[in-house]
C-alpha cells in the first residue's frame, strides 16, 4: 500500500456508514460505489488530506442528501478520528446520540447536525474534543436542561440549540466561567423560563444573542451593559418586563435590538445614546414614549412602536433621527398633527401612523411629507382626520413641481374626509393603491384607471342603477358583504389588471345577489323561511311540497305544514315547483278548501260528478230510503242473522273509513276501499248538490238528517194511511193498522244507530282549534281555512254544542230509556216490531248491549274528532276503546249466532291491526329507515279476506228476505257446494257443525224463528238447510184469537230444536216429505227439507 492510501479501517467505516444511512438512496453518491481509494476516487462529502504522510478523512459533508439512520455506538464514526468537520445537516438521521462518540476525534472543530430527529438529552454534549468551535444542532427534538460544562470548550465560537424542546432555566454556570471566545449564541424557540442570569454578561466576546419565543421573566440584567461587542440582541416573544433606562449603555456597537411581544415599558429616549442603533424593534410592548433626542442620529432606519401605549402628541425631537426610513407607530392613542420635523426624513420611505387618534386635517399631515422623494406607502386609516383634498397635495404651485412622486400605496380608510374624490390624484405618477373607503366622500368617481387598487366602499358616491365608469366592469367573483346576507360582484377594470372595491350603494346594490338561504333583490335580503330553499341570486323560493307560505304566495314569511291525504299525497305545491301552486281542486289557506265543482270526501277533495249526475244521486238516495222504509215494513223483524250482519257491516266500515279519513298514510291500494266506503259516512257525490260539502253547509246538513228521516217517516207513514183510507169501502169496518207506526219508528231507531257516528264526527270537528303562532289567530283543525273567532264559527260553536245534547247524549239516552222502560216487555210482538231492531240480535241476557256499541261508536268519534289524531292521547283512547271492544265482545258473546261473534270480533281485530300497520308505516315513512312494503302487503291481505268473508256473511243472510223459489235455488247450490267435502275428515266436519251451529244459547234469544246456518243431520254427511215455523193443522182451519205468548213459541221452538227433523225413524221408507210431528201443546210442526222450505212464516210474520 502506498504512502498515501487511505488506511483500510477509515475506509471500512465509510462503507459500513454507507450501508447504515441508505447509500443508495441517497441524492449524491459518487464513488461510494465504485470500491476505489475514497481519496483518489473523490467520493462524494468526502476530503483527505496528508497528515504525517497518510492521508485521511478529515471532512465529512452530507448536508441534505437524504440520510436515514442513527449514530449508535458501533465504532463505524468513531473510526474517522482525524474529522476536523462533519456535516449531517438535513436529513432524516434520528435516535440518540452516543455520549462519547465524537470524543476520540480530538482534531473536531466543526459538528453540525442541525434540521434532523435526534432525541434525548444533550448529555452528549459534554464528551466533545476541547477544540470544538461550532456546534450546531438546531432544529432537533433535543431535551431536558442545558448543561453546565461549555466554559472548558475555549474555542467554541459558534452555539445553536434554537427549535429544540430545552426546558428549564439557564444555569448561572453556562455562563461562569465565561466562555472565553463565544461570538454566536441562539437559543430561540424552546422551552426556557426563569430570569436571565446576570453571569451573561460576563460573556464580552459576544456579538449576536438570540433568547426569542421562550418564557424567559425578570427584567434584562444591568450587566447587559459589559457585552461591548454586542451587535445584535432578540428577546422578542417572552414574557420580560422593566423600564430599559440605563440597561444598555456603552453598548456602541449594537446595531439591532428587538424587543417585540414583551412587556417592557417606560419611555425610549436612551435609544438616542446608542450611536450604532440602526434597527428598534419595540412593537407589543407597554412603551409610554417615543424617543425625543437632542442631537442628530444618523443611524437608525427603523423604528418600529406599534401596539403600545403611546398618547400625546409626536415630539418634535423624533425629527433628529435624520436617517430614519421606516416609522410605524400604529396601534397607540397619539393625537395632533405629525410634526412639522419630519422634514428632516429625507430617506423616510413608508409611514404608517394608522390606528390613532391624530384629529387634525389632510393637508397637515401631508404637508411635511410631500417633498420626500422616497416615500412610497403611506398609511394614514383610523384616525379622525378630516378635510378635503387641495391641489397643493400634488402640486407645489410656487417652485410648478410635482410632489409625492415615489408615493406608491396612500392608505387613508376609516377617516372623516369629506367632499369629492379630485381627479387631480391621477398626477400622483407613481400611485397604484388608493383606499379611500369608510369616508364621507361624494360625487363621481374621476377616471383614475391607472390604479392596480382602488378602494371606495362605504362613501356616498353617486352613480347609475347597473351604470359604472368606463374603466370598470363585473368581475366573475361574488364577494360577502362582512354583516349582510348577499354578495356583490368584484369590481375590475375593464381593459387593465384592476382591483377595485366599490361600495354596492354606488350602483344602487342591482349588480348584487343574496347568499344561499336568503331571497331578495338589490341588497335587501331577507331569510329564507325555515324548511323553504332560497338557491340565492334574486327573490327566487322554492315552497317545498306540504308546505303551504304565508302571508302570501308572492312574499312567503313563514311556512305552515299541510296536512297529507289519506294516502300520504300533499295539496300544497305537489309539482315541488318554485311556482307555488295548490293541487287541482283545493284553495284557501293550506289549500284546504275544496274549490266550486269539487266535494270533501276525509282529507280528500273530489271531483263532483256533473249536475245530472249530482241530480240522480239525490234521487237514488231518496229511492233507497223508500225501499228501506217499505223493507221493514214487510220484512220480519225478528230476523237475526241479517240483522246482526248489517251491524257488523255498518260498525266496521264506518269505523274503518273513519280511519282512512284522519290518519295517513295509507297504502294506495286502499283507496278503492275508501272510494267504496266513503258513503257511509255521507261522504258521496250528492253533496254536490248546492254546495253542501262546505262548512258549515255539510255540518247543517248532518244534523238535520234525523229530523229529515223523521217527517219522510211521518210523511210517508200519513201518506199510506191516506192511500188505505182512499181504498175504504164503506161496507167494511176500517181496520187501523199500526204496523206502519211500528215500522216508522224502526226506521227511524235504525237511521239513529247508523247516524250516530257520522253525527258525532261531524259535531266534534266544531270544537277542535289550533294557534297559527303567525297571524295571531286560531284556525279550526279540520277546517283550516275557518277563523275560530268569526262570528259565522261562534253561531256554529253554540249549535253544535246543542248537538250534542240532542245526539251526542240523546241518542244513547233514547236507547237506554226505551230499553229500560221496556225492559219487562220486550218478547212482546207489538214491542217487538217498533225497537226490536235494537235488542232482537242480541241474547236476552246482554239486550242492553246495543248502548255498548253506542258507547263505543262515541269514543270513537272522540278519539279521531275531538282530538287530534295524529297525537299520542288519541293513539292511546283508539288502541283502548278497540281493545275494550275485542274484551267485551270475547267476554259476552252478545249475539244470538256465532257466526255473528266471530264476524264482530274478527272486525275489531283488524281495525286494531289497521291502525297499528298505519302508525307503523307513518313512523317508517319519517325516517325512512325501512322498506315498508312488506307491511302494506300484509295490511291488504288481512283488510281484504276479511271483506271477502263479510261480503259473503251478507249475502248468505239475504236469502231469508227472498222468495221461497229463490231461496230454494240458493240452498241448492250451496248443498252442491257443501256435498264437495263429503270425503272430509269428521275432526273438521265437527269443528264446521260447532262453528256454524244453531245459536249460542237456545233458551237466550228474543226470536220467535232462529235460523241456523248449516249443521249436519245424518251420518252420510249430507248438509240440510232448515227452517222453522209454526203452521197450522192441516186437518183444520185454526184462527188465533190472540198473540200467542212467547213461551208458547219458544216451547214450541225449543221441540223443533231439540228433534230438528221431526221425521220418521231413518229406517222408515216413508218421505221426509210432508211428515208431521205434533208438539206438547198440540200445535202442528211440519218439517221442511231443503228442496221444500215453506215460506208461510213469511205471511204471519208482521200480524203483531
Amino acid at each position: 500500500m502506498s504512502m498515501t492510501a487511505l488506511p483500510s479501517a477509515e475506509k471500512l467505516a465509510l462503507e459500513k456508514l454507507y450501508l447504515k444511512w441508505g447509500g443508495d438512496k441517497w441524492f449524491r453518491n459518487d464513488g461510494w460505489t465504485q470500491g476505489g481509494d475514497p481519496c483518489d476516487d473523490q467520493w462524494y462529502g468526502v476530503k483527505c488530506k496528508d497528515i504525517s504522510g497518510q492521508n485521511h478523512v478529515y471532512q465529512l459533508k452530507l448536508s441534505d442528501n437524504n440520510l436515514n439512520g442513527t449514530l449508535d455506538n458501533d465504532n463505524s464514526l468513531s473510526e474517522l478520528v482525524y474529522l476536523e468537520v462533519l456535516d449531517l445537516s438535513f436529513n432524516a438521521l434520528y435516535g440518540t446520540i452516543p455520549a462519547g462518540i465524537f470524543q476520540g476525534m480530538t482534531n473536531l472543530y466543526e459538528l453540525t447536525l442541525n434540521y434532523n430527529s435526534f432525541q434525548d438529552t444533550l448529555e452528549w454534549t459534554d464528551s466533545l474534543p476541547l477544540g470544538i468551535g461550532i456546534l450546531w444542532v438546531a432544529y432537533n427534538q433535543f431535551h431536558g436542561s442545558l448543561p453546565t460544562t461549555y466554559s472548558k470548550y475555549t474555542s467554541l465560537y459558534l452555539l445553536f440549540f434554537e427549535e429544540n424542546s430545552i426546558s428549564g432555566s439557564i444555569p448561572p454556570q453556562f455562563f461562569n466561567p465565561p466562555m472565553q471566545n463565544i461570538s454566536l449564541l441562539d437559543l430561540g424557540f424552546n422551552l426556557l423560563t426563569g430570569s436571565i442570569p446576570e453571569s451573561l454578561g460576563n460573556t464580552t466576546s459576544l456579538t449576536n444573542l438570540w433568547l426569542y419565543d421562550n418564557s424567559f421573566t425578570g427584567e434584562i440584567p444591568h450587566t447587559f451593559s459589559h457585552l461591548t461587542n454586542l451587535e445584535l440582541l432578540e428577546v422578542t416573544t417572552n414574557q420580560m418586563t422593566g423600564d430599559l433606562n440605563g440597561k444598555f449603555n456603552n453598548l456602541s456597537n449594537l446595531k439591532t435590538l428587538r424587543l417585540t411581544g414583551n412587556q417592557f415599558f417606560g419611555d425610549l429616549s436612551w435609544s438616542c445614546d446608542l450611536p450604532s442603533l440602526s434597527q428598534l424593534l419595540a412593537d407589543n410592548n407597554n412603551f409610554t414614549g417615543l424617543p425625543n433626542c437632542s442631537t442628530p442620529q444618523y443611524s437608525l432606519s427603523h423604528l418600529v412602536m406599534s401596539n403600545n401605549l403611546l398618547s400625546g402628541v409626536i415630539p418634535d425631537g423624533i425629527g433628529n433621527f435624520f436617517g430614519l426610513s421606516f416609522l410605524k407607530v400604529s396601534y397607540n392613542q397619539l393625537t395632533g398633527k405629525i410634526p412639522s420635523t419630519f422634514k428632516n426624513f429625507h430617506n423616510l420611505s413608508r409611514l404608517d401612523i394608522s390606528e390613532n387618534l391624530f384629529n387634525c386635517e389632510l393637508i397637515e399631515i401631508i404637508e411635511p411629507i410631500k417633498f420626500h422623494k422616497t416615500l412610497s406607502i403611506l398609511s394614514l386609516s383610523g384616525n379622525q382626520i378630516y378635510g378635503e383634498f387641495t391641489e397643493s397635495m400634488v402640486w407645489d404651485a410656487p417652485t410648478q413641481t410635482e410632489t409625492l412622486t415615489a408615493l406608491f400605496v396612500f392608505d387613508i380608510a376609516r377617516n372623516n374626509l369629506t367632499g369629492s374624490v379630485p381627479e387631480y390624484l391621477s398626477w400622483i405618477p407613481n400611485l397604484n393603491e388608493l383606499d379611500l373607503s369608510y369616508n364621507h366622500l361624494t360625487g363621481p368617481i374621476p377616471d383614475l384607471n391607472y390604479l392596480s387598487v382602488l378602494y371606495l366602499e362605504s362613501n356616498n358616491l353617486t352613480g347609475n342603477e347597473y351604470n359604472l365608469p368606463d374603466y370598470m366592469e363585473i368581475g366573475q367573483q361574488m364577494i360577502n358583504q362582512p354583516g349582510e346576507n348577499f354578495a356583490c360582484p368584484s369590481i375590475v377594470g375593464k381593459h387593465i389588471n384592476m382591483r377595485i372595491n366599490l361600495d354596492p350603494g354606488y350602483y344602487n346594490y342591482s349588480y348584487c345577489s343574496c347568499n344561499l338561504g336568503y331571497r331578495g333583490f338589490n341588497g335587501s335580503c331577507q331569510k329564507c323561511p325555515d324548511e323553504a330553499v332560497c338557491p340565492g341570486g334574486g327573490n327566487l323560493i322554492l315552497v317545498p311540497s306540504g308546505y303551504f307560505p304565508m302571508p302570501s304566495f308572492e312574499d312567503p314569511q313563514v311556512l305552515l305544514k299541510c296536512g297529507t291525504s289519506n294516502f300520504g299525497d300533499t295539496s300544497c305545491n305537489p309539482s315541488n315547483s318554485y311556482n307555488f301552486t295548490c293541487r287541482e281542486g283545493y284553495v284557501d289557506r293550506l289549500c284546504s278548501r275544496c274549490d266550486e265543482g269539487y266535494f270533501s270526501r276525509g282529507l280528500e277533495c273530489k271531483k263532483c260528478p256533473n249536475g245530472p249526475s249530482s241530480i240522480a244521486i239525490f234521487v237514488v238516495v231518496v229511492i233507497i230510503f223508500i225501499l228501506l222504509f217499505l223493507f221493514f215494513i214487510f220484512t220480519d223483524p225478528k230476523r237475526s242473522l241479517p240483522s246482526s250482519t248489517r251491524k257488523t257491516l255498518i260498525y266496521y266500515y264506518q269505523v274503518f273509513n273513519l280511519l282512512l279519513s284522519k290518519l295517513s298514510p295509507w297504502p294506495t291500494f286502499f283507496s278503492f276501499f275508501y272510494s267504496g266506503s266513503s258513503w257511509i259516512n255521507f261522504s258521496f257525490g250528492f253533496l254536490c248538490i248546492g254546495n253542501l260539502s262546505f262548512w258549515p253547509n255539510l255540518f247543517i246538513v248532518m244534523i238535520c238528517l234525523p229530523v229529515i228521516f223523521f217527517i219522510l217517516t211521518v210523511g210517508f207513514t200519513l201518506g199510506m194511511y191516506l192511500v188505505r183510507f182512499l181504498r175504504y169501502k164503506s161496507s167494511e169496518p176500517f181496520f187501523y193498522d199500526k204496523k206502519w207506526i211500528r215500522s216508522g219508528v224502526r226506521v227511524n231507531l235504525l237511521a239513529l244507530n247508523f247516524l250516530y257516528l257520522p253525527l258525532c264526527i261531524y259535531i266534534f270537528q266544531n270544537f277542535t282549534c289550533r294557534y297559527d303562532d303567525y297571524t295571531g289567530n286560531s284556525y279550526m283543525s279540520f277546517f283550516p281555512y275557518i277563523q275560530c273567532n268569526g262570528s259565522e264559527y261562534k253561531r256554529m260553536f253554540a249549535v253544535s254544542a246543542i248537538a250534542i245534547v240532542v245526539y251526542v247524549i240523546g241518542i244513547p239516552l233514547l236507547f237506554f230509556g226505551l230499553l229500560y222502560h221496556f225492559r219487562n216487555r220486550l218478547e212482546d210482538p207489538a214491542i217487538l216490531h217498533s225497537i226490536g231492531s235494537i235488542y232482537i240480535d242480541y241474547r236476552k241476557s246482554v239486550y242492553w248491549f246495543e248502548v255498548v256499541t253506542i258507547l263505543r261508536r262515541f269514543f270513537m268519534a272522540v278519539s279521531l274528532a275531538l282530538i287530534d289524531p295524529k297525537s299520542s292521547f288519541s293513539v292511546f283512547v283508539v288502541l283502548l276503546v278497540i281493545g275494550l271492544s275485542i274484551i267485551t265482545q270475547i267476554r259476552f258473546k252478545p249475539f244470538v249466532y256465532k257466526i255473528s261473534n266471530y264476524a264482530e270480533s274478527t272486525g275489531n281485530g283488524v281495525l286494531l291491526f289497521s291502525y297499528a300497520c298505519v302508525l307503523i308505516l307513518s313512523t317508517l315513512r319519517a325516517n325512512s329507515l325501512y322498506d315498508a312494503n312488506g307491511i302494506e302487503v300484509i295490511l291488504s291481505v288481512v283488510v281484504v279476506v276479511y271483506t271477502i268473508f263479510l261480503g259473503l256473511l251478507f249475502l248468505f243472510s239475504l236469502k231469508y228476505f227472498l222468495p221461497k223459489k229463490a231461496q230454494e235455488k240458493i240452498d241448492q247450490v250451496i248443498l252442491r257446494c257443501l256435498l264437495g267435502f263429503k270425503n272430509m275428515k269428521a275432526y273438521t266436519d265437527s269443528k264446521l257443525s260447532n262453528m256454524f251451529s244453531n245459536s249460542i244459547d237456545n233458551d237466550d234469544g228474543f226470536e220467535l224463528t232462529i235460523e241456523p246456518i248449516f249443521q249436519k243431520t245424518n251420518s252420510t254427511y249430507e248438509i240440510e238447510f232448515k227452517r222453522r215455523v209454526t203452521v197450522l193443522s192441516a186437518s183444520q182451519q185454526h184462527i188465533p184469537t190472540k198473540s200467542p205468548s212467547i213461551n208458547d213459541l219458544q216451547n214450541t221452538n225449543s221441540l223443533t230444536h231439540s228433534s230438528p227433523c221431526l221425521t220418521t225413524p231413518p229406517n222408515s221408507d216413508k218421505s221426509l216429505l210432508g211428515s208431521n210431528a205434533t208438539t206438547l201443546d198440540g200445535s202442528v210442526v211440519k218439517s221442511i227439507s231443503l228442496l221444500d222450505l215453506s215460506s208461510n212464516n213469511n205471511n204471519n210474520n208482521n200480524n203483531g
